[in-house]
């Protein structure tokens, strides 16, 4: 019978898609989202780096270690730790389900409180 689990390869996953699943997470928790600065500079960088002027930060070092810093938007009257915590823990279970990973740090800023909606 053959080994199923033998390596044949190697399999790489460009950090456009870790800012996919890292958005998508964002999103599914109620009263947050990733801050978009509306500044120049901004705008000028979404043309390079979409994640970058997002509000995404990821890097993956050479032990495949990943690091990744979020800055959010969290909406007025929401305790802004727990939201805070709940998008940490959010973006780890949904790498973790996603791709095989050491996750080193998910860091959350908080930009901004957002009335309305």
């Amino acid at each position: 019978m053959e080994d199923k689990s033998q390596e044949i390869g190697v399999v790489q996953v460009h950090n456009v898609v870790l800012a996919q699943i890292i958005r998508a997470a964002v999103d599914k928790v109620d009263g947050a989202h990733l801050y978009r600065s509306g500044s120049f500079w901004s705008k000028i960088l979404s043309i390079f780096d979409k994640s970058a002027a997002e509000g995404l930060s990821i890097r993956v070092d050479s032990t495949n270690n990943f690091t990744v810093k979020v800055n959010l938007a969290v909406r007025y009257g929401l305790n802004v730790n727990d939201t805070a915590k709940l998008v940490q823990n959010q973006i780890k279970e949904d790498i973790l389900k996603s791709v095989t990973i050491n996750i080193k740090t998910i860091d959350i800023r908080v930009w901004s409180i957002e009335r309305g909606k």
